[in-house]
């Protein structure tokens, strides 16, 4: 069995707060699924 990688993501976010909803979207909508 292949073990596949984890990816941690890490989102800074100061003075960003319009964007933050449009970064969780991309982030969900990816298809890597090994995401912590």
């Amino acid at each position: 069995m292949k073990d596949t990688p984890l990816v941690s993501l890490i989102i800074p976010a100061h003075n960003a707060e319009g964007f933050l909803a449009e970064c969780l979207e991309s982030i969900l909508s990816q298809t890597y699924q090994t995401i912590e």
